[in-house]
């Protein structure tokens, strides 16, 4: 049976999954899925394009999940579910949002983006700040879960007696707001501020 696309893709995630986005190459591709790797340039002709091709997976997994959200909540609301949805399917992946924010031509991000754009504008909003305002969004997404997926830990109320001595401040917000908060819950928290203009909608 002849490779397709699909397959190609199918497993270049997997390989993500196993062996991170410095694990993936053409040639280690091309030995799991037992052919030469000339065989990929047919349907893939550069790494750049496969991992385009890699960041359009995930962002499918986003809009399968946007799919499934309820059309009759109101736009805030809504959008939240949206970024939530964003996140999840990055999180699903090692490097995932290395691969989504380093993809040169990924149509599923701007689909994405796209149907947040339609939903903005049908509750009012004009079509400029639809654009910023879900540009924004989901840049903030993409920083958010490249931090968590980097190299650091995730912040967490166990500070360095250092940094609580030069940044009280922030020590003490850190430590308040872990005491009874989450990861999960920090992002919602952030995502709800960056949309609160929505709860004014005569503003834009």
């Amino acid at each position: 049976m002849a490779l397709s696309r699909t397959q190609i893709v199918e497993e270049a995630l997997r390989l993500v999954d196993e062996k991170g986005l410095d694990g993936l190459s053409l040639r280690t591709l091309a030995a799991r899925l037992d052919v030469q790797a000339p065989t990929l340039y047919w349907h893939l002709p550069n790494k750049s394009a496969l991992l385009d091709a890699v960041s359009d997976a995930i962002m499918g997994e986003a809009l399968d999940g946007l799919s499934r959200l309820d059309d009759a909540q109101p736009t805030d609301e809504w959008m939240l579910a949206a970024l939530v949805t964003l996140r999840d399917a990055m999180l699903a992946h090692r490097d995932g949002a290395r691969i989504v924010s380093g993809a040169h031509d990924s149509l599923r991000r701007a689909e994405f983006v796209e149907l947040g754009m339609r939903r903005l504008l049908a509750d009012g909003v004009d079509e400029r700040h639809a654009w910023l305002l879900m540009l924004a969004a989901t840049r903030y997404a993409l920083g958010h879960v490249l931090a968590e997926q980097g190299p650091d830990a995730p912040p967490s109320a166990e500070l360095e007696p250092e940094f609580r001595r030069r940044f009280p401040l922030v020590a003490r917000s850190v430590s308040d707001y872990f005491a009874a908060q989450t990861a999960d819950d920090l992002y919602r928290d952030a995502v709800q501020l960056l949309l609160a203009r929505l709860s004014a909608p005569g503003e834009w």
